[in-house]
C-alpha cells in the first residue's frame, strides 16, 4: 500500500509535479552497476561508485559470485588514489556476502560515511579472490 502524499509533505522544489512522479525515483538516485572488471590477469576490483551523501547502501550480489567477503577501496575524488579501507582498531572493513543475495547497511555503521568514492573489493587486502569472469553488482543508495 502507497502512503498519501499530503501538502504538508509534497516537495516544493520538484513543484508542478504531478504527486505520482514526486513518489517515484525523483527522491531517490536510481540503482547502479559496478562490474568487477578484468584488471591484469585477475578479476578482483570494481569501478568506483559515488557514494555522494546516502546514509543507506543496498547490495545486490550476482549469482555467479565465487564464495569471497567484500572489502573497500575508498577515495575523496573519482580519479584519486584508492586506499584500502580500515576501521579505528586497524581491522579492513569487510562485509560477508553470498551469490544472489541482497544485503543493507548504514553507510556510518560500515565506516564509509567520509568517503565519496568506492571501489568494492573481491576478498581482502592480503588475500583477494579472482572471481574467474566479469561480475555485476547492483548498488542502490538512499538519503
Amino acid at each position: 500500500m502507497t502512503k498519501a502524499v499530503t501538502d504538508s509533505t509534497y516537495d516544493p522544489q520538484i513543484d508542478g509535479l504531478p504527486i505520482s512522479d514526486v513518489m517515484t525515483s525523483r527522491r531517490y538516485p536510481d540503482p547502479v552497476t559496478v562490474t568487477i572488471p578484468l584488471d591484469g590477469a585477475t578479476y578482483v576490483l570494481s569501478t568506483a561508485v559515488d557514494i555522494g551523501a546516502a546514509k543507506y547502501m543496498g547490495i545486490i550480489m550476482p549469482a555467479t559470485w565465487t564464495a569471497a567477503v567484500l572489502t573497500f577501496k575508498v577515495s575523496s575524488t573519482l580519479a584519486g588514489t584508492y586506499t584500502d579501507l580500515y576501521d579505528e582498531t586497524g581491522a579492513e572493513v569487510s562485509i560477508s556476502v553470498a551469490q544472489g543475495k541482497a544485503y543493507t547497511f548504514n553507510i556510518a555503521t560500515w565506516k564509509l560515511a567520509p568517503w565519496r568514492f568506492i571501489k568494492f573489493r573481491s576478498g581482502t587486502t592480503g588475500a583477494p579472490v579472482d572471481q574467474t569472469a566479469v561480475r555485476t553488482l547492483t548498488v542502490v543508495l538512499k538519503p
